[in-house]
This record gives structure tokens, C-alpha cells and sequence, in this order.
């Protein structure tokens, strides 16, 4: 009995070491991208992140097609592209080009940044394949989302022959944060819609919130980044309509 149960403890340990890119370090620019969709050189050295697992249909298989999300930082934004390929472009599902439209029919990528490493509140930021972007705060570990909340960044994307590509900056000042923290958590979902399919970094499972965020991964390595004079929004959790859980609509769209 003791040599089955020690098998199987070695065999959960062993599962859970496939999945080992769970935290990684922030890249520091002296040249930063220009935010237009089209990913230049300057990405080539960012931090990348390209381990995804479905939480949809299939939870724990690899995302059913290559990903890839880079990270790059200065002393006043943090700045996010992702690759998302397409083996074919024609069935990438976009079309909304406005601001904190419904996104539910589409393709689209979510992050989920949680500045102060509490492990119940974060910033959650979306963008789809022709750009449009969306934004809201998460509480209560991902049962409570809040879509009155704008912040202050910008995103582009564009379709191209193998899939689609974006780019964001998300200034300091729009965020609120421990200033000696140099460690957030985070964490990257991807939706491919002809696939019905949901994908995170890190892995996931049905169990968990849909933006739950104890279970986030980590970024570390932000240091001598600035809010200049502080927020230029509303203050971080306190204002605005926030809906839970149960409303699939607002929690799947953004």
C-alpha cells in the first residue's frame, strides 16, 4: 500500500512539473515599441511567455494553436504583444474595431494583472484581432467584475497570413501598486472561437474562477518603474458597478 501511494504521489509531482513556466522576469527597453500592431525588432528581446493549456474544451491539453505573449518594460509603461498564429486566418472571428464592446463571438486575448500581489484583486485588460479594446477591475478572487472602471492605455492589432498580432502599452500611472514590489501577479488567456476554445497561462481548471486570480502566475523584476503623480482615474476599487459571477455575458465578453 505504501509503494501505491507513494507511486502516485510522484506521479502528481511529476504532472505538475510539465507545467513549469509559471513566473518569469520583466525586460527593462531603452526603446520602446511603437504601438501600431506590427511587432519590430525591438520585441526580440522581450521576455516571452508561450506555454498555454485549455481550460476549454479540454482542460489541461496544449492550446490548439502557437502563442506567444512578450513583455517589455520602461520607467513608465509596461508593454504587452502578443503572436497569436492561425493555421487558417479566414476563420479568425473579429470584427469590432470600438472600445468595451461585446466580444463574446470573437477571438480575442484577456490579461489579468494583479499589482498588489493579494491574490483577490487585479486589473483586467482585453483586445481583439482588429484591435478593440476593453478594460475592468476584478475582486473577490474573480467572482466580482467591474466594466465601469477606463483606464488610461492603448492597444493595436492586425490580422496578417498567420493569424494575428497585438500590441499594448499600459501606463504605470493608470495602475495602483507598492511601490517596493517589484513582483506582480499575472495571468494570459487566449479565446479561439472556431474552436469553442479557452486557453491560460498558467494552467487552469474548471474548478477555478474564470478570472480568478490566487492562482495567477508571476512577473517579476519591475523595479524603478513610477507613477508620476499618481492614478489618473478613478480611485482602484472603489467606484462603479460590479457584477458577479453568475453573469456570464459580462465575465466571458469584457
Amino acid at each position: 500500500m505504501l509503494t501505491r501511494l507513494t507511486f502516485g504521489f510522484l506521479l502528481i509531482i511529476t504532472s505538475l512539473d510539465s507545467f513549469s513556466q509559471n513566473s518569469f522576469k520583466a525586460i527593462y527597453t531603452d526603446n520602446p515599441p511603437a504601438i501600431d500592431g506590427i511587432l519590430e525588432s525591438t520585441w526580440d528581446n522581450a521576455s516571452v511567455v508561450d506555454e498555454f493549456w485549455q481550460r476549454e474544451p479540454v482542460v489541461g491539453d496544449p492550446i490548439s494553436e502557437k502563442t506567444e505573449f512578450l513583455f517589455l518594460y520602461d520607467h513608465n509603461n509596461l508593454y504587452i504583444a502578443a503572436r497569436c498564429f492561425h493555421k487558417d486566418p479566414e476563420d479568425i472571428s473579429s470584427r469590432e474595431l470600438a472600445r468595451d464592446v461585446d466580444l463574446s463571438i470573437e477571438d480575442r486575448i484577456q490579461i489579468i494583472l494583479d499589482t498588489y500581489l493579494d491574490g483577490r484583486n487585479a486589473y483586467w485588460f482585453q483586445i481583439g484581432p482588429r484591435g478593440s479594446i476593453g478594460d475592468a477591475l476584478v475582486s473577490e478572487n474573480g467572482r466580482a467584475f467591474n466594466k465601469s472602471w477606463d483606464g488610461i492605455w492603448d492597444g493595436k492589432a492586425r490580422i496578417h497570413e498567420k493569424g494575428w498580432d497585438a500590441e499594448i502599452i499600459i501606463p504605470f500611472k493608470t495602475l495602483g501598486f507598492k511601490k517596493d514590489q517589484d513582483t506582480w501577479g499575472l495571468k494570459l488567456i487566449r479565446y479561439i472561437k472556431k474552436n469553442a476554445e479557452a486557453s491560460y497561462w498558467p494552467l487552469t481548471t474548471l474548478d477555478a474562477e474564470r478570472f480568478q486570480v490566487s492562482d495567477a502566475g508571476r512577473i517579476s523584476g519591475l523595479t524603478g518603474i513610477s507613477q508620476g503623480r499618481g492614478l489618473d482615474l478613478v480611485p482602484y476599487f472603489t467606484t462603479g458597478f460590479s457584477q458577479k459571477e453568475g453573469n456570464e455575458k459580462a465575465l466571458i465578453n469584457g
